[in-house]
């Protein structure tokens, strides 16, 4: 049976969405996904699983049985949300969700203050204890592209700081908030 072909509405081919989890099912790795959605849903941009562990294969089943090529999200991001309302709590389902924080520290609505520099010393130490935050709590930083864009990297800001940090290709210090 031919695959059909992805939809406007739909996330991903079903070839890739089928072969997302299908490919951990022999290892222990960890998966990165390019999905976004907003606060209300559990995010899957990061799986972290081991070998044959019962949630892959309920991941896997679902989708199996409630694919929807016409519904953007559904054999993803909502999919894992499903499965994990389901088998949360269950003997042999011993999984963490890890929070919203650890991942996505940006408010897609407050995106545009992490490129501004500070403006007084006041906001200077706000930025600054929120660059604190992000470093002790979080593993990545999601700045949502499409409010982002056609920003500018001022110097100071936390976006600024964030990539003097981690950037190899960088030969500057950091500067101080």
């Amino acid at each position: 049976m031919a695959a059909a072909a992805p939809s406007a509405r739909s996330h991903c081919s079903p070839s890739l969405c089928s072969h997302r989890y299908s490919i951990l099912i022999g290892w222990t790795a960890t998966y990165l996904s390019a999905l976004i959605l907003a606060d209300i849903f559990l995010f899957q941009q990061i799986l972290s699983i081991i070998s044959n562990h019962p949630l892959l294969h309920k991941l896997i089943q679902e989708f199996t049985l409630t694919f929807d090529v016409n519904k953007w999200g559904h054999n993803g991001p909502y999919l894992v949300s499903r499965v994990v309302a389901r088998v949360n709590e269950r003997t042999g389902f011993n999984f963490t969700v890890l929070p919203h924080s650890a991942f996505y520290p940006v408010d897609w609505r407050r995106v545009r203050s992490f490129f501004l520099r500070p403006r007084n010393e006041q906001h200077s130490k706000l930025l600054h204890k929120k660059l604190e935050l992000i470093n002790r709590q979080s593993f990545t930083v999601h700045l949502w592209n499409r409010q982002s864009k056609l920003l500018k990297v001022e110097d100071g800001s936390i976006v600024n700081h964030l990539m003097l940090a981690s950037c190899i290709f960088c030969n500057s210090s950091l500067s101080t908030l």
